[in-house]
């Protein structure tokens, strides 16, 4: 603590000793490292910077790997690791699966040499001596630092982007301390996201579940499509759906017995729709899985078998291999060349106890089955499994000597004992195999050995990666083909013996069990706990028996006297769903000076992205500390990101790093619902409205060095004639207008200049027919303002439009204090986003039901109210939750989309997907063959809606009476005339909802006439959907959703229609034009 003291105290010194200090911190933080590349911070105030961490700026991810290496010594690790290879080494940041890929930034090719250097060019390149650079300056350094290879490395575009992410306040300069913080703060940030990326958290206590055993569980195993399969010592065998639903139950029948066969384990024979079990009679039983028929069983093992494993060849079910290890610690292997041949001969032989019995010596001497017997361990085998990976079996067991061994199933020929055993019959040499089990040679296996023997294990091909765990408690990690020393070794992994270990080879996590039931979760790179949950935190009662994780729904089962299930929290409910946030999302943000998305959730996390890549870039989190961000917006030089919380605070981010630099603080810390930037004259100011019911304005000024700022006083009008409902909207009107909407429906328009209210817009009574209007629901809410700024000097004309009330769509005339328009979107589904393009001709709207609609509004309420609605273009529907916010960006003409489904989507104006932030798989916006069409999200695909969701519309219920003078304005040649073009037919069928996800365009002669042209439509894409839906297996909170894929009418496929790409740079007029697109 006293060296942060220290640092702060240095900080707030003068500008000559704060650059001492900060180029100390650097040199001695680049010492270590010379060719480090990523300085950061540890975790502290953003607004001052806390320099613990200095020693570890120079790069703070070098601890990840893939793999671990093995060098001599062991040394003991922060973390509680006995590291025997030291600490993995990696370069990558961890933010996204594919940033690997992506191009370094500028600053990550700095190391200690450059810093230094960068520090005396500071003042050398300060030509006008004012301890600033400005742009110009700016580039000249890093030109003269990076030498010859400066073109190569980054280009003009790429400097300028660094000196206006540094220059947040938009002086036009910067200094070494600016500098230095952006370096600092953004690394540090990166450290967190990386921290969150790896964040496991469980939902307890468990959910426990009653089972038809009597007997505790003793094997748990996957029967495929996320069902599960639970068998106990007494031979209960039930079967568990996704949904974790008791399916079917079987029990062998008794024929003249007293009690049941003692189980030892089950195993499911995959592709033969067949389970094989274990008794202590030593026998093999198999039997059918749909209809528990006994199909055969195999008699007279040498010893009772213990543990099951099953490989069937995914080229050929008819190569397979059964394999057991039994308590004479052998391993027996039958390989079968025809394992279909030998089922349909072993069924016909003679019954025992009502099942075709066949003995041991009857299956040796068939010739599509080889039996082999190894002498491997010498105590009983706990565990077993065949890797074709390896091309091995492993196996495990409690002695020392042979806790691990890993060896080949038929072993190395051996010249001798061919010589010995010439002449002798074929019979007598299978006899011979097995009666007496033989050892295999040192070439055919490794042996690993381990104080107290093995329990359990797991093995992962993609990280060469062995782990182990005993009745020691140490938790090893190994290198399967250096058995002398583990990798890594953590001494007290739990309090108790190890009893079960799982490897999840996709999330890079280690699962380990304990006899005390405590679970902990390791990840595979740091070698850290991730989480740890006692006996007491989760309350599964009973001693533990067995335990199985489902990578696909993030579903921990243990077994005890019972059977519980550990659910992940944040698991995307649709296998391979892919999240943009962990929580819900709040805003999207297009940045056209750097060509970014900005996103926010509920977890007070902000993200961005790279729009042409979808590339993470940067994210921080606890913006808000542990309250969620409401709204956000940037300043007018878009490169400060202004966020508004639940708290009632207001803060100013340099988005870029993560540095925190100014908060604006309310009289009380009531929520803020909005926040609109409001630029008058040169005058900048901040307006945030929320539950307080008053307008609060914060001044902008950039030379104002006090780091909390309070808002100016309440206007006079807004304190005696304001709102008297809460604020849930504010809309900044240029050039002087302001439009705020409460919680009643009430619009208020504020004329900025003289700050009294231009205009008070309330809008009109339901009608008489509509009985379900209830204003304290929040029927009469306004959530969402649009202003047409092109209208702006049009006094008869609509140029505002508001989401309420009750979710319609009303244009608002300003100067005639009027309703021009009033319209749903369709099927009763309350409008939660909109926005329009720049040049106001074409509005988007987005609904509760994940809907997107885009609406002509070019000439739409421009000089006469109307009774119709506007052309509709186009709909699909883009999310399966309420859609948050929308926002068009006009640079790459596409349509950004963010919902409470934790998703953000980039979309064409053609409804197709181009991508959902976060996916594996970067995209180009300039070719469409990287796009996600013609697919849809998988969410939109499973979870159609149903008629009870979409409704029926009910012509009786009309939220308003249209305006008298409106009807009597229009004849009825007018209307007449204009519905044969505009008028739009909203009570459709279910079928043309196309409720799955396919876009529904207006009619071509509509778009056409409004310039819109639809290309790559081709009926033969619902089939590839209708596909996709089929083919992808659902996970257990999905069972329920309705299957209208099984009803519709599918289609041949054709081929993939080529599509047009979004423009990248375009200096139409009409940024709306798709005539080449």
């Amino acid at each position: 603590m006293s060296a942060v003291k220290d640092a702060r105290a240095l900080l707030a010194s003068s500008a000559s000793s704060r650059r001492t200090f900060l180029t100390a911190n650097f040199t001695e933080s680049f010492k270590s490292r010379p060719n480090s590349t990523a300085p950061s911070l540890s975790k502290g105030s953003r607004s001052a910077i806390d320099f613990d961490s200095a020693r570890r700026i120079a790069n703070p991810l070098s601890h990840l790997s893939t793999r671990s290496t093995a060098v001599a010594g062991a040394t003991k690790q922060s973390t509680g690791w006995e590291a025997v290879a030291g600490r993995p080494g990696s370069s990558t940041s961890g933010l996204s699966s594919s940033a690997t890929n992506h191009a370094k930034k500028i600053e990550e090719y700095l190391n200690l040499e450059h810093m230094q250097r960068l520090r005396l060019q500071f003042d050398g390149a300060d030509s006008d001596g004012s301890g600033t650079l400005d742009m110009d300056e700016f580039k000249a350094v890093f030109h003269s630092l990076l030498g010859k290879k400066s073109h190569k490395i980054t280009s003009e575009e790429q400097m300028t982007a660094l000196f206006m992410k540094i220059d947040s306040n938009s002086d036009g300069h910067i200094d070494w301390d600016e500098f230095c913080t952006y370096m600092m703060l953004e690394f540090r940030e990166k450290d967190d996201a990386y921290a969150r990326s790896i964040q496991v958290l469980f939902d307890c206590p468990a959910s426990c579940i009653q089972t038809p055993h009597h007997e505790p569980i003793m094997r748990i195993t996957s029967l495929g499509e996320n069902s599960i399969v639970t068998a106990s010592q007494d031979g209960t065998i039930c079967f568990w759906n996704s949904n974790q639903e008791l399916k079917k139950t079987f029990k062998p029948e008794l024929t003249g017995r007293s009690k049941s066969k003692w189980i030892t384990d089950v195993i499911i024979l995959n592709n033969l729709n067949k389970f094989a079990l274990s008794t202590g009679d030593r026998e093999l039983q198999i039997y059918e899985v749909s209809s528990f028929d006994p199909h055969c069983q195999i008699s007279g093992l040498l010893s009772v078998p213990l543990r099951l494993d099953f490989w069937c060849n995914s080229k050929s079910i008819k190569e397979c291999l059964l394999s057991f290890g039994d308590a004479d610690g052998c391993l027996n292997c039958f390989l079968f060349s025809n394992l279909m041949s030998c089922l349909r001969l072993w069924k016909k032989f003679p019954k025992v106890d009502r099942i075709p019995n066949v003995t041991l010596e009857s299956v040796i001497t068939s010739d599509d089955v080889k039996f082999i017997r190894w002498k491997v361990h010498n105590d009983w085998v706990t565990e077993l499994k065949y890797f074709q990976s390896l091309r091995s079996i492993i196996s495990c067991s409690h002695d020392s000597n042979s806790a691990l061994v890993i060896g080949s199933v038929e072993g190395s020929t051996h010249v001798e004992t061919l010589l010995r055993e010439l002449g002798q019959s074929a019979l007598r040499k299978q006899a011979a195999s097995y009666s007496v089990p033989k050892r295999r040679y040192a070439a055919d296996q490794t042996v690993f050995r381990i104080y107290k023997g093995v329990k359990t294990f797991d093995f992962s091909y993609e990280h060469n990666m062995l782990a182990t765990g005993g009745m020691d408690r140490a938790l090893r990690l190994w290198n399967p083909y250096m058995p002398a020393k583990p990798t890594a070794m953590i001494r007290q992994a739990h309090n108790s013996p190890i009893a079960k270990l799982i490897i999840c080879t996709g999330e890079g996590r280690i699962y380990t069990i304990a006899t005390d039931k405590s679970v902990k979760v390791w990840h595979m790179k740091d070698h850290s706990c991730l989480v740890a949950i006692p006996a007491k935190g989760h309350r599964i009662k009973g001693d533990l028996q067995a335990a199985y994780y489902n990578p696909l729904n993030r579903l921990l089962a243990i077994c005890t006297d019972q059977l519980a299930f550990l659910y992940q929290r944040g698991r995307p409910a649709i296998r391979d769903k892919v999240l943009s946030h962990r929580d819900p999302v709040q805003r999207v943000l297009f940045n056209t000076s750097f060509k970014q998305v900005v996103t926010a959730c509920e977890g007070s996390v902000v993200k961005v992205w790279d729009i042409e890549t979808g590339h993470l870039v940067f994210e921080f989190s606890n913006v808000h500390e542990t309250d969620a961000i409401s709204d956000m917006t940037f300043d007018w030089s878009e490169r400060r990101l202004i966020t508004s919380g639940r708290d009632g605070t207001l803060r100013v981010w340099n988005f870029n790093n993560g540095h925190c630099r100014r908060i604006y603080k309310k009289a009380n810390k009531k929520e803020i619902t909005s926040i609109t930037y409001m630029n008058i004259n040169r005058n900048c100011h901040v307006v945030a409205v929320g539950w307080d019911r008053r307008i609060n304005i914060f001044p902008d000024v950039i030379d104002d060095l006090h780091f909390v700022h309070y808002p100016l006083k309440y206007m006079p009008d807004d304190i005696h004639h304001g709102h008297q409902e809460d604020i849930l909207v504010v809309k900044f009107c240029p050039p002087s207008f302001l439009a705020t909407a409460s919680f009643d429906g009430e619009i208020i328009i504020w004329n900025m200049i003289s700050y009294h209210i231009f205009s008070r817009l309330t809008p009109p009574a339901p009608g008489k027919n509509c009985a379900t209007y209830n204003p304290l629901e929040g029927d009469a809410a306004v959530t969402q303002l649009v202003y047409l700024s092109s209208r702006a000097g049009n006094k008869t004309s609509a140029s505002l439009i508001a989401n309420g009330p009750r979710g319609h769509i009303h244009f608002w005339c300003l100067y005639e204090k009027k309703v021009m328009a009033c319209f749903s979107a369709g099927r009763h589904n309350a409008v939660s986003a909109m926005t329009q393009t720049q040049d106001d001709s074409v509005l988007f709207t987005a609904d509760r039901q994940g809907f997107i609609v885009l609406w002509d509004i070019k000439s739409y309420c421009l000089l006469k109210s109307a009774s119709v609605p506007p052309p509709e273009i186009l709909r699909w529907r883009g999310h399966v939750e309420a859609i948050t916010s929308i926002e068009y960006a006009k640079l790459y003409n596409v349509l950004l989309s963010s919902a409470r489904d934790c998703c953000v989507r980039m979309w064409t104006l053609n409804g197709h997907l181009i991508g959902t932030f976060g996916q594996a798989s970067l995209w180009d916006i300039g070719s469409s063959s990287t796009y996600e069409y013609p697919m849809m999200p998988k969410d939109v695909v499973f979870e159609p809606l149903t008629d009870d969701d979409v409704g029926s519309r009910d012509p009786d219920a009309e939220m308003f009476d249209r305006v008298a003078e409106t009807k009597s304005e229009e004849s009825s040649e007018e209307r007449d005339g204009d519905e044969e073009e505009t008028n739009l037919e909203f009570d459709l069928e279910i079928d043309d909802v196309l409720s799955v996800g396919t876009a529904t365009p207006a009619p071509s002669s509509r778009i056409s006439k409004i310039g819109f042209t639809i290309h790559g439509r081709d009926d033969s894409g619902c089939g590839k959907r209708l596909r996709q839906a089929k083919e992808t297996p659902k996970l257990w909170s999905r069972v329920t959703a309705s299957n209208h894929y099984q009803v519709l009418s599918t289609h041949n496929l054709a081929p993939e229609p080529d599509i047009s790409c979004p423009n990248t740079l375009t200096n139409r007029t009409n940024q709306f034009d798709l005539e080449d697109f």
